[in-house]
């Protein structure tokens, strides 16, 4: 069976590089846009987990809100991990309501049963769940890895009819 990771970007693949900053990572890429300020001297992208995610055997995808992994100073690596990015305008849902993830599983071919799904947002994870997915919420890598090996290894068990 083909399964499929589609992954935030914001807080799961892209850190502040300022461990105090609470806003949205997209509001912090508008202003450093609008500033011409140096975007590698704000962000620093989770090398660790990303490293992990490529050598994965499996078809990798992020689902996020806005355009910041688009950002030219990052795009290259994100495509050596990701197959295709979606986004919230491209849905035409927000991540908040199931029936986003019901379009990406139909757009991806595949049933929601054979995604997981990583949100550092519990409401985006739980609209998920909602939509048949396996969903996690991002912690630390270790914990997402783990959670990432458990479902590769776990096999459904058919219905009796």
């Amino acid at each position: 069976m083909k399964k499929i990771l589609i992954s935030d970007f914001s807080k799961v693949q892209l850190f502040p590089k300022d461990n105090s900053y609470q806003g949205g990572l997209n509001k912090l890429y508008d202003q450093i846009l609008s500033t011409n300020k140096n975007f590698n001297d704000y962000f620093s992208l989770n090398e660790d987990l990303l490293d992990e995610l490529v050598k994965l055997d499996i078809d990798k995808y992020v689902f996020t809100t806005g355009k910041v992994q688009s950002a030219p100073e990052i795009i290259d690596r994100v495509r050596t991990v990701f197959k295709d990015v979606f986004n919230v305008p491209m849905i035409g849902f927000l991540k908040t309501d199931p029936k986003a993830y019901n379009i990406l599983c139909e757009r991806l071919e595949v049933k929601p049963s054979q995604v997981i799904f990583i949100d550092d947002t519990k409401d985006n994870v739980e609209a998920a769940k909602e939509a048949g997915l396996m969903a996690v919420v991002y912690e630390d890598n270790n914990q997402i890895l783990m959670a990432i090996k458990d479902w590769l290894r776990y096999v459904p068990t058919p219905r009796p009819r």
